[in-house]
């Protein structure tokens, strides 16, 4: 509490800077100060690489306090970096998977397709022999129990797949982009 005050007057910050770059709100600075309210571990994470930065940079005869909040920026910068990998592997891990469930279900959607057209072909072969009603009704039976597995696998829910897959790769290709930009150091 006093500590924080201590470091932010050395480092000559205003509470809403401190609270920019522990990336709090000013008043959470305050009552921490007041002694009211801990900051949230983040926030005290940051504040420890802070003070670790002022304390090297003070050792070198570094006080200047640009040089300090850009050591600071740049651990950010690399665990934002890391961050950014984790997010774009779990999109793409979460589109492969995806991508899994909807060829299956392609590949059973086709099955159960060619089973109907077999069906139907073995349907009008007896036709043509004067089927017993017995076989006429088994054979209807396995077309409707055909055609209410297809409702489960059907187009609709393929489509739905495919717009979650289109969606994670999607939020892939987004999280690479801001990657991008943090990497060329325009964000």
């Amino acid at each position: 509490m006093k500590a924080l005050t201590a470091i932010r007057k050395q480092l000559g910050l205003t509470q809403h800077q401190l609270a920019d770059l522990l990336q709090v709100s000013r008043s959470a600075i305050n009552l921490y100060e007041l002694g009211k309210r801990s900051l949230p571990v983040a926030a005290m994470i940051r504040l420890a690489q802070l003070e670790i930065s002022y304390n090297q940079a003070e050792q070198q005869g570094k006080t200047d306090f640009q040089e300090i909040k850009t050591a600071a920026s740049e651990e950010n910068t690399r665990r934002l970096a890391t961050l950014l990998q984790g997010k774009i592997q779990a999109c793409r891990d979460k589109a492969a998977l995806l991508q899994q469930q909807l060829d299956i279900m392609q590949q059973e959607h086709n099955r159960m397709a060619y089973q109907l057209i077999a069906m139907e072909t073995w349907h009008q072969q007896i036709h043509n022999t004067e089927p017993t009603a017995k076989l006429q009704l088994q054979i209807e039976i396995l077309q409707y129990e055909i055609q209410q597995k297809m409702i489960c696998v059907g187009r609709e829910k393929q489509l739905v797949l495919q717009q979650e897959i289109n969606i994670q790769v999607y939020m892939a290709a987004a999280y690479e982009s801001a990657l991008d930009q943090l990497n060329r150091g325009e964000v």
